[in-house]
């Protein structure tokens, strides 16, 4: 993610452009993901700086929980294993420390333990094993991160 805003030189007489934008590519085709552009009042136009609108610095994104991306189960004689892609809801640059619990549907706990998301937003692979059908009716697999945020998804086996 990227942010950018004009300066006098990108501002044509008469020109009504936004103050500032925040842009977001798709890192593997380079595609534009997502932009937002910011409106003032106008004002920044009869500036004397060279720089008009507004400056962001380290523009993230942020979720309202963790991320847990298709969640899988492979089903084995000794185990059951479910498997999936995670994010922690919002980057830091080193390590993120969690937990998961997995509860069947009747709401027993079949699984539980710690976890750790890669630092950077980098997308963490997760396998949790449970005992062989533990989820055959369906489970929920909960992510909670160190300050409580906590991301559900089901999954059956």
């Amino acid at each position: 993610t990227i942010s950018t805003w004009p300066d006098a030189s990108s501002i044509l007489e008469g020109e009504s452009t936004f103050d500032a934008e925040i842009v977001e590519v798709v890192r593997d085709s380079k595609e534009l993901a997502w932009n937002m552009k910011v409106w003032g009042d106008g004002e920044r136009k009869e500036s004397s700086e060279e720089i008009y609108g507004w400056m962001m610095y380290s523009v993230e994104r942020i979720y309202e929980e963790p991320m847990i991306l298709n969640p899988t189960c492979e089903t084995g004689k000794l185990a059951d294993e479910i498997k999936f892609d995670s994010f922690n809801n919002f980057k830091v640059a080193s390590e993120v420390h969690g937990s998961y619990v997995v509860k069947t549907t009747d709401g027993k706990e079949v699984a539980s333990g710690s976890m750790t998301w890669e630092g950077h937003w980098t997308r963490t692979a997760i396998g949790i094993k449970t005992y062989p059908g533990a989820c055959a009716s369906g489970c929920t697999v909960t992510l909670t991160n160190m300050v409580g945020d906590a991301g559900s998804k089901d999954v059956t086996c």
